[in-house]
């Protein structure tokens, strides 16, 4: 899922910090991983969250 679908879900229950401090430490314990996507158009590529 995307961070912005990730900010959504969680719907204003953390702020950002707290939020990027948890899926930090998903990250840490491999719970879930990073992977960066590029786009069909060609713009920004973006990266997704994947639980593992």
């Amino acid at each position: 899922m995307t961070s912005s679908t990730l900010k959504k879900m969680v719907n204003g229950e953390f702020d950002l910090r707290r939020l990027n401090d948890i899926t930090q430490q998903l990250l840490e314990s491999k719970q879930i991983e990073q992977r960066f996507a590029s786009t069909k158009t060609g713009g920004r590529p973006s990266h997704r969250w994947f639980a593992l």
